[in-house]
Protein backbone atom coordinates (compact mmCIF):
# COMPACT_ATOMS: atom_id res chain seq x y z
CA UNK A 1 0.00 0.00 0.00
CA UNK A 2 1.66 3.57 -1.01
CA UNK A 3 2.25 5.48 2.26
CA UNK A 4 2.25 9.23 0.23
CA UNK A 5 -0.24 11.19 -0.96
CA UNK A 6 -0.03 14.06 -3.80
CA UNK A 7 0.19 17.63 -2.65
CA UNK A 8 0.11 20.76 -4.73
CA UNK A 9 2.55 22.97 -2.86
CA UNK A 10 4.35 25.53 -4.49
CA UNK A 11 7.61 26.53 -3.16
CA UNK A 12 9.79 29.62 -3.85
CA UNK A 13 13.57 28.79 -3.86
CA UNK A 14 15.53 32.06 -3.64
CA UNK A 15 13.92 35.13 -1.18
CA UNK A 16 15.47 37.11 -3.83
CA UNK A 17 14.04 35.53 -6.76
CA UNK A 18 10.76 35.13 -6.24
CA UNK A 19 9.98 33.91 -9.78
CA UNK A 20 12.05 30.34 -9.27
CA UNK A 21 9.45 28.07 -7.92
CA UNK A 22 9.03 24.00 -7.10
CA UNK A 23 6.02 22.64 -7.25
CA UNK A 24 5.92 19.76 -4.67
CA UNK A 25 3.68 16.92 -6.22
CA UNK A 26 4.19 14.07 -3.25
CA UNK A 27 4.34 14.03 0.06
CA UNK A 28 5.09 11.21 2.68
CA UNK A 29 5.87 10.75 6.69
CA UNK A 30 8.99 8.89 7.98
CA UNK A 31 7.64 7.99 11.22
CA UNK A 32 10.01 8.35 14.67
CA UNK A 33 12.28 5.50 16.02
CA UNK A 34 10.37 3.69 19.08
CA UNK A 35 12.42 6.07 21.71
CA UNK A 36 11.00 9.13 19.97
CA UNK A 37 7.38 8.46 19.42
CA UNK A 38 4.54 9.43 21.30
CA UNK A 39 5.77 12.74 22.49
CA UNK A 40 4.20 16.03 22.44
CA UNK A 41 5.17 19.78 21.93
CA UNK A 42 4.57 20.10 25.73
CA UNK A 43 7.10 17.71 26.62
CA UNK A 44 9.80 18.97 24.44
CA UNK A 45 9.37 23.05 25.17
CA UNK A 46 9.25 21.58 29.40
CA UNK A 47 12.90 22.59 29.35
CA UNK A 48 13.77 19.24 31.11
CA UNK A 49 17.44 17.69 30.95
CA UNK A 50 15.56 14.60 28.98
CA UNK A 51 13.57 17.19 26.96
CA UNK A 52 16.60 18.53 25.65
CA UNK A 53 18.19 15.14 24.49
CA UNK A 54 14.83 14.24 23.00
CA UNK A 55 15.32 17.51 21.02
CA UNK A 56 18.71 16.40 20.25
CA UNK A 57 17.67 12.96 19.17
CA UNK A 58 14.84 14.72 16.60
CA UNK A 59 17.72 16.76 15.02
CA UNK A 60 19.63 14.13 14.71
CA UNK A 61 16.96 11.96 13.02
CA UNK A 62 15.78 15.04 10.97
CA UNK A 63 19.49 15.07 9.76
CA UNK A 64 19.65 11.78 8.69
CA UNK A 65 16.09 11.88 6.74
CA UNK A 66 18.15 15.03 5.20
CA UNK A 67 21.38 12.76 3.98
CA UNK A 68 19.58 10.34 2.79
CA UNK A 69 17.54 12.52 0.41
CA UNK A 70 20.50 14.46 -0.13
CA UNK A 71 22.31 11.35 -1.34
CA UNK A 72 19.65 9.61 -3.12
CA UNK A 73 16.94 11.95 -4.15
CA UNK A 74 16.98 12.59 -8.07
CA UNK A 75 14.93 15.95 -8.13
CA UNK A 76 14.22 18.72 -5.23
CA UNK A 77 12.76 17.91 -1.97
CA UNK A 78 11.82 19.44 1.50
CA UNK A 79 12.03 18.21 5.02
CA UNK A 80 8.91 19.96 7.11
CA UNK A 81 10.55 21.91 9.74
CA UNK A 82 7.42 22.16 11.79
CA UNK A 83 6.97 19.16 14.65
CA UNK A 84 4.45 16.64 14.08
CA UNK A 85 3.78 13.72 16.46
CA UNK A 86 3.88 10.96 14.30
CA UNK A 87 6.94 11.89 12.23
CA UNK A 88 8.76 14.07 9.87
CA UNK A 89 6.93 15.02 6.61
CA UNK A 90 9.01 14.73 3.65
CA UNK A 91 7.65 16.84 -0.03
CA UNK A 92 8.84 15.66 -3.37
CA UNK A 93 9.21 17.37 -6.52
CA UNK A 94 8.19 13.63 -8.32
CA UNK A 95 6.28 10.68 -7.71
CA UNK A 96 9.60 8.28 -8.23
CA UNK A 97 11.44 10.23 -5.29
CA UNK A 98 8.90 9.69 -2.91
CA UNK A 99 8.87 6.00 -3.67
CA UNK A 100 12.31 5.49 -3.64
CA UNK A 101 12.18 7.32 -0.14
CA UNK A 102 9.26 4.90 0.60
CA UNK A 103 10.90 1.50 0.06
CA UNK A 104 13.93 2.66 2.55
CA UNK A 105 11.85 4.04 5.32
CA UNK A 106 8.98 3.07 7.65
CA UNK A 107 6.06 5.82 6.75
CA UNK A 108 2.71 6.23 7.31
CA UNK A 109 -0.09 8.06 5.09
CA UNK A 110 0.84 11.55 6.20
CA UNK A 111 -2.40 13.31 8.09
CA UNK A 112 -3.95 16.24 7.02
CA UNK A 113 -1.47 18.75 6.95
CA UNK A 114 -2.35 21.27 10.20
CA UNK A 115 -3.57 25.07 9.42
CA UNK A 116 -0.01 25.91 11.17
CA UNK A 117 1.70 24.61 8.48
CA UNK A 118 -0.58 25.69 5.98
CA UNK A 119 -0.48 28.97 7.28
CA UNK A 120 3.31 29.18 6.71
CA UNK A 121 2.75 28.13 2.96
CA UNK A 122 -0.24 30.40 2.50
CA UNK A 123 1.92 33.77 2.65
Amino acid sequence: MSQHNEINLVLGLNKDNPEQKVHFTHQSMIIYPKHLQGLTNDYLLSGTKESKTKLDLLANFRSEVNFWCRDHCKSIYKIEEIFEVKGIRVYFSTFDDCVAFEKTHDTIVPPQMPDIIKKIYES
